[in-house]
C-alpha cells in the first residue's frame, strides 16, 4: 500500500493514526511494519501497525512508544507490503 507523500500535522495526543483506508487493504490480522516517522522534524526508524479495523497506528520508535505531546508527527511517503490473510 503505497504512502505517496509525507503525511504530516500538528496535534497533542501522543498517538498519531491514519484512517480512511479502502477495504482492500485492510488485513485480517494485525499487521506489524518497520518505516520513517517523525516526531516534531526529528525523523527515526519506527513501529508501524495496520490493525484488522484499517487503521495505521504509527510510533515513535521500535519500541511502541508514544509521540511528544505537542508539536508535528506523521509519517514519510513510502510503500508498506504486507499480508492481507
Amino acid at each position: 500500500m503505497p504512502i505517496p507523500r509525507d503525511a504530516r500535522a500538528a496535534g497533542s495526543a501522543r498517538s498519531c493514526t491514519l484512517t480512511g483506508m479502502p477495504t482492500g487493504c485492510i488485513p485480517a490480522r494485525l499487521q506489524s511494519l518497520t518505516g520513517v516517522t517523525t516526531d516534531n522534524a526529528i525523523d527515526g526508524v519506527s513501529r508501524i501497525t495496520v490493525d484488522t479495523g484499517g487503521v495505521i497506528n504509527l510510533y515513535k520508535a521500535a519500541t511502541l512508544a508514544g509521540f511528544t505531546a505537542a508539536g508535528t508527527k506523521g509519517i514519510q511517503a513510502t510503500t508498506f507490503t504486507y499480508g492481507l490473510t
